[in-house]
């Protein structure tokens, strides 16, 4: 379940990518789109660094 929730992060961080690009990065409306492009980074790292699982807890 984990990794399909980090595999849904790098998704959503790819669909910010791509807005932000049809956009522009400085334009207004884009505003919203950089801050949940922060929020999935920021989510991803935090994934990145934590502890594997425990052995025998994996499926």
């Amino acid at each position: 379940m984990v990794r399909q929730q980090i595999a849904g992060i790098t998704s959503f961080l790819d669909i910010t990518r791509d807005g932000l690009s049809l956009l522009g990065e400085q334009e207004d409306r884009a505003g919203r789109i950089r801050q949940a492009q922060a929020t999935f980074e920021w989510m991803a790292k935090l994934f990145e660094g934590a502890p594997p699982l425990p052995s025998g807890k994996e499926r």
